[in-house]
């Protein structure tokens, strides 16, 4: 099995050291948490009903005291409230201590100060932080105040300047008109608004004629019609929703204070000379930041790793439950790790309890798989079914096997697989996409293939010559394109696919019998009844086409085919016996044998049907070879771009058949052989840690 073996581990002590349990656990990098809450010998100190109130329970000993004429005081009652009432507050404060991280703030500064300097910090775990951590907190806090005050200056500064660069827009569409503005808008009689608008919304004013306003425009670039409209004063709110639908964009002119009157030319001056001003401020503002940033850079960067770490080891103490002032902390280790986690606390005085992990039933026990690189890249595939349950069948060799012989086998070529690792290597190279692995090696299995097919890029004629050579065979080792091929290509096919629905059964029956389900072993048709029966079906199907094969056909049908039948009906029954230990069956025997009668039929065509789906192993093949065969007769049909045509129709074939034959692989696969010996619903090993 490559699942790794885990233990079960439960810290325990003072509730002041549940921080030094919290790194210890980060540390390790391999602790997976789970709550503490979820076993109750750890929550002893609150098993009580909550919704039950002192007040009732006192009434309840008032009324037992009454029956059997016991004096009780009020002082035994009194003393019952107090207890609880002090339990509910040690309660509340404990809750709120495991609640509580005192690096949070610390973290959140930090993240600020990376926002407002536009700076990212990068987290690097390091085994010891040089930096104490209160001359940490203090210096931290210092800098983000220190910046917070800089940057808030400059965001201050910086709206002024996006106004003033706005106003200086709008006033050079005004230059050069002799108009006084602060007379203009001081006028009693009418509105004045400047603005722009898009030049076709400036063209429908013609059907607004009636409307009581002037408009006319002083400058247009080609988009916007720059211009002005005045209304009268009592009616100029219903103009201003006219040209608000026409999206019309109203200029703010601003106003001084002047003794003289003012154009538009003296406000453009004014502005841009504020506006040189406001940019030079800031510009001093961004040095002062820069240059307190990169004095404290490398401090700033240590300090963010060292805050993140500590921040998420106290997040750990969610996960922990206090009894009595002493906390407990539950979490899976593998067995491999648990030396190490011992020596971590060697120093301190906290307790620590191994267990096996087979031993407790109330948790799942996580699984974290454990394959050599060549599998390893598969696993991610795989989990898409799901992942094994502890203790069980880790399907991940027997998946990359069968992956990669069933896509070389259906996507043949060598060039052509050769392009395929290529863009893997380069994916993962530049990418790190885990899938890039994948395309490596089911690359190198095309391409392996592809040399068996004697086909380069649909080319089956340059290997002829190496196939002569090293096989002494008259032309190709196996003539994909040839019409005498087709029959062997679709039997191999149904042949691959015996051999590997065999394979998942005896895989479904290893499993049963070391987890001990001796029912299923022997009255399942995922075990060995259903084996002997697809047996016989397939020994049966050979005698019928195979004159030569001598078997007793009516000792195979009684032991091979009625007496499987006979487990499998009775399998419900001898489950039921097991469990229940008595004889019968839940729900009665009429719909008993009614379901099961329905069963057996839908078993039997299960066999067939997952037979002949392998069929699509030698249509695939033969469809690839027509493809390319098709790309060849196009490419000599224009030889002027014969190369153009090949190069595209080959990266065409890569990329759609590629795609859909490995789509159809995870088919076959996941419901064809899966579906026979493996039940996905473990839980991924998550440990404890930083995520980068």
């Amino acid at each position: 099995m490559a699942i790794e073996k885990m233990v079960l581990v439960t810290l325990s002590g003072n509730v002041e050291e549940i921080n030094v349990a919290a790194l210890s656990c980060a540390k390790l990098k391999a602790f997976h948490p789970e709550k503490a809450s979820d076993l109750k010998e750890y929550t002893k100190e609150y098993d009580f009903d909550e919704n039950s109130s002192s007040d009732d329970f006192a009434s309840e000993i008032k009324e037992i005291a009454e029956k059997y004429n016991i004096t009780l005081g009020e002082q035994r009652q009194e003393e019952y409230i107090n207890e609880k009432q002090e339990s509910e507050r040690k309660k509340q404060l404990i809750s709120n201590f495991l609640r509580s991280n005192p690096y949070a703030e610390l973290y959140q500064c930090l993240l600020a100060i990376s926002e407002m300097c536009n700076c990212k910090f990068k987290y690097k775990y390091s085994e010891s932080f040089d930096l104490d951590t209160a001359d940490l907190e203090e210096r931290v806090t210092y800098l983000y105040n220190e910046i917070s005050v800089l940057f808030g200056a400059k965001k201050e500064l910086e709206k002024k300047e996006n106004e003033l660069s706005h106003i200086v827009s709008q006033m050079s569409h005004l230059t050069g008109m002799d108009i006084l503005l602060d007379e203009l808008f001081g006028c009693q009689m009418f509105k004045v608004r400047f603005g722009y608008m898009p030049h076709e919304s400036y063209l429908k004013l013609k059907y607004y004629q009636d409307k009581p306003f002037v408009c006319f425009s002083y400058d247009n670039d080609g988009r916007y019609d720059w211009c002005l409209y005045m209304v009268p004063r009592g009616v100029h709110k219903e103009t201003d929703n006219i040209f608000k639908a026409l999206y019309f964009e109203r200029i703010i002119v601003p106003g001084y204070d002047k003794s003289e009157k003012f154009t538009a030319d003296v406000v453009l001056q004014e502005a841009k000379e504020e506006l040189s001003k406001v940019s030079a401020k800031i510009k001093e503002l961004n040095v002062k930041i820069d240059s307190l940033v990169k004095e404290n850079l490398e401090f700033l960067q240590q300090a963010y790793c060292k805050v993140k770490f500590l921040k998420k080891c106290l997040e750990l103490k969610q996960y922990a439950s206090v009894v009595k002032d002493r906390f407990y902390l539950v979490g899976f280790v593998p067995r491999k790790s648990v030396a190490l986690l011992e020596e971590m606390l060697a120093q301190t005085e906290i307790d620590m309890i191994v267990k096996d992990a087979a031993d407790e039933d109330r948790l799942q026990t996580p699984v974290k798989l454990k394959n050599g690189k060549w599998f390893k890249a598969f696993e991610s595939l795989m989990g898409m079914y799901g992942l094994p349950n502890y203790g069980s069948f880790d399907p991940t060799k027997f998946f990359t096997v069968v992956y990669m012989l069933l896509f070389g086998i259906m996507f043949g070529d060598l060039g052509q697989g050769l392009v395929i690792s290529l863009i893997g290597a380069l994916l993962y190279r530049f990418k790190k996409m885990s899938l890039g692995k994948v395309m490596v090696q089911i690359g190198f299995c095309s391409a392996f293939f592809g040399f068996l097919y004697c086909s380069v890029f649909g080319n089956e004629e340059i290997l002829v010559p190496v196939h002569n050579k090293l096989f002494g065979s008259n032309g190709p080792l196996i003539a994909v394109g040839s019409s005498e091929m087709t029959l062997k290509i679709l039997f191999a096919a149904v042949v691959i696919g015996v051999v590997l629905l065999i394979t998942s059964i005896v895989l479904n029956i290893i499993t049963n019998i070391r987890q001990g389900n001796w029912v299923e072993t022997f009255f399942s048709q995922k075990c060995i009844a259903g084996l002997v029966f697809y047996c016989s079906l397939i020994l049966l199907v050979v005698a019928k086409f195979i004159p030569d094969f001598n078997v007793d056909v009516k000792l195979l049908v009684w032991l091979g085919i009625l007496l499987p039948i006979i487990l499998i009906f009775l399998k419900e029954f001898m489950a039921h016996s097991v469990r229940e230990k008595k004889f019968g069956v839940e729900d009665g025997i009429g719909n008993y044998i009614l379901l099961n009668a329905f069963e057996l039929i839908e078993i039997a065509l299960s066999f067939i049907s997952n037979t002949l789906s392998f069929l699509r192993i030698g249509g695939f093949i033969l469809s690839h070879a027509g493809l390319m065969l098709t790309i060849s007769i196009i490419s000599r049909m224009f030889p002027n771009s014969s190369v153009i045509i090949a190069i595209f129709g080959n990266a065409l074939v890569i990329a759609l058949e590629g795609l859909i034959v490995g789509v159809q692989v995870l088919r076959l696969e996941f419901y064809e052989l899966f579906s026979r010996f493996f039940d996905g619903g473990g839980k991924q090993f998550e440990p404890f840690g930083v995520e980068v």
